[in-house]
């Protein structure tokens, strides 16, 4: 019986990771560095200091990692505040249907608390949660465990109890080895072989999570 969904959330809540690529390029834009698709997509998922780590492994030490943050967040939070956040399809009916049969909710994000609290009040998402879990809240981000495994001890439930819900590949990880049930809902990244050896379920939208949980209970 799923006792808890744990959910990430960009990229699998809300479509802000192609926010999060635009903002890349316009960054490298201003400061005159180029940045691949390879990059990208190694970072997602990523904590910020996994992030700087990958940036600056790609582009050198010199690379002035947190002016290009800066101006990547800045580009993001202009665009909600002009169009809004964009969410997901099927978000509100899987946390309706998970409220409606006593399903706990978490949100476990690599990002900042501050800018994470920001997005899911602007979605208007924050109170239909029983716990936030972000990236500065453990010590190490994924793919290793702690942000789930705190996530569900703030539950209080066991990790066997919950679904995990995500969109990178580092979330799986992270999910399958703190003893999980990993989902995943693909956005930019589809699962390779070694992501889709440790799947509990693939789904192609929340929505169909919705179906997931149906046939496990």
């Amino acid at each position: 019986m799923i006792k808890a969904v744990i959910f990430d959330m960009d990229g699998l809540m809300f479509d802000t990771e192609r926010l999060a690529k635009d903002g890349w390029q316009k960054s490298s834009e201003i400061l005159g560095f180029k940045i691949t698709d390879d990059i990208l997509k190694e970072v997602m998922g990523l904590d910020t200091e996994n992030t700087k780590k990958v940036f600056c492994k790609s582009l050198g030490d010199d690379f002035d990692f947190n002016r290009a943050r800066e101006v990547r967040v800045k580009y993001a939070i202009e665009h909600i505040e002009y169009y809004g956040v964009p969410i997901k399809k099927g978000l509100f009916e899987l946390l309706n249907f998970l409220i409606k049969n006593d399903i706990k909710r978490a949100v476990a994000t690599s990002t900042k608390k501050e800018n994470a609290l920001y997005l899911l009040k602007k979605a208007k998402v924050l109170d239909l949660f029983d716990e936030i879990v972000c990236g500065d809240m453990v010590e190490h981000g994924k793919p290793e465990p702690d942000i789930f495994l705190k996530a569900a001890e703030l539950l209080g439930v066991q990790p066997d109890e919950c679904l995990v819900l995500e969109d990178s590949p580092h979330g799986i990880l992270a999910a399958y080895r703190g003893g999980f049930m990993p989902v995943m809902v693909p956005d930019f990244i589809k699962p390779d072989r070694e992501t889709e050896k440790v799947l509990f379920a693939k789904c192609a939208s929340l929505i169909q999570v919705i179906d997931l949980i149906e046939k496990i209970d």
